[in-house]
């Protein structure tokens, strides 16, 4: 709640994964986001990505 008006509802990976606005992003927790470009992925829904401003880093994503 923000000032006595709910702002998402949902369960917690909801809540952090798709924050509709930043306060709700907030409330749950800092987080870090990063911009890149997807440069490798498979349909089981790993990813590689190169982050910008930093193409030498190239970060993981997982199967949730």
């Amino acid at each position: 709640m923000n000032f006595g008006v709910v702002q998402q509802q949902g369960d917690p990976r909801l809540l952090y994964e798709q924050p509709v606005n930043e306060f709700v992003r907030d409330f749950v927790g800092k987080t870090l986001l990063f911009k890149g470009t997807v440069n490798a992925s498979n349909p089981s829904g790993q990813m590689a990505i190169a982050l910008y401003g930093a193409p030498e880093c190239v970060v993981f994503r997982a199967e949730l």
